[in-house]
């Protein structure tokens, strides 16, 4: 995983520093990103891929167990810690700095939508 990190953060690192729009350099990033994708996490949680929709630089994430609390609860626990980790993470500053929104997005076994946490430019600003 922290290979990952750190050739993602390598990708941003480049791309920030040349001539590329902005959606140009995420969708690099991305194209790299995906081609190292699917990794599991512990827990039973697997990134799954990311995209760029807009000014929103999207995390997939599949559960591979139904979840035993509602969406809205998954959010409520979740959320200060993912806010808490874009804000401190440096590896997340890129992001940080072109204003861009970054969501979270957690899909059932079945593919559907279970929850999305998006941590927007005023949460850390």
């Amino acid at each position: 995983m922290k290979k990952l990190l750190l050739a993602l953060m390598g990708l941003v690192l480049i791309f920030s520093l040349s001539n590329c729009s902005k959606s140009s350099k995420y969708q690099i990033v991305i194209d790299e990103l995906n081609e190292q994708l699917p990794a599991d996490y512990p827990g039973g949680v697997r990134i799954e891929k990311a995209e760029l929709d807009g000014d929103v630089f999207k995390y997939y994430y599949s559960l591979s167990s139904d979840m035993e609390v509602s969406s809205e609860e998954f959010v409520s626990n979740f959320r200060d810690n993912v806010v808490s980790m874009v804000v401190n993470q440096s590896d997340l500053r890129i992001f940080r700095d072109d204003g861009m929104t970054i969501a979270f997005v957690f899909q059932n076994k079945d593919g559907s939508v279970f929850a999305e946490i998006k941590v927007t430019p005023e949460d850390y600003g």
